[in-house]
């Protein structure tokens, strides 16, 4: 696990009050009961500010979950390769 996905799984545990063990490819609004429409808009600030990006309105609406996040940081270059 490089640098970026343990920033990622911090930042997503921080955000839902869930163990970062507990994220995985799984992970989503539907698999995650603290994930909420508030938590998602807090997760996108967290996001925002942990990686130095800004989402489009259209990303905000796309990451619903762990994949779809880091496809989305991917769009904005970040890394997950190892």
């Amino acid at each position: 696990m490089n640098q970026n996905e343990i920033l990622l799984k911090k930042t997503l545990s921080n955000v839902l009050g869930v163990g970062s063990d507990a994220l995985d490819d799984d992970s989503s609004m539907d698999t995650i009961s603290t994930w909420d429409s508030v938590k998602h808009l807090n997760l996108v600030l967290a996001l925002e500010d942990a990686f130095s990006i800004t989402f489009t309105e259209e990303q905000t609406m796309e990451i619903i979950s762990y994949p779809l996040i880091k496809l989305v940081l991917a769009e904005h270059g970040v890394s997950f390769d190892i």
